[in-house]
């Protein structure tokens, strides 16, 4: 059970740094921004 939410934790880790250094075009507020 331990391991199972230790597994998760990091995936979710993971998640988060690809989503902070994901390129600016992809987020779609910043596409917002630049159109107006």
């Amino acid at each position: 059970m331990i391991k199972v939410c230790r597994q998760v934790l990091l995936m979710i880790r993971e998640d988060r740094a690809l989503a902070r250094h994901s390129p600016p075009e992809h987020n779609p507020r910043l596409d917002g921004a630049d159109v107006s």
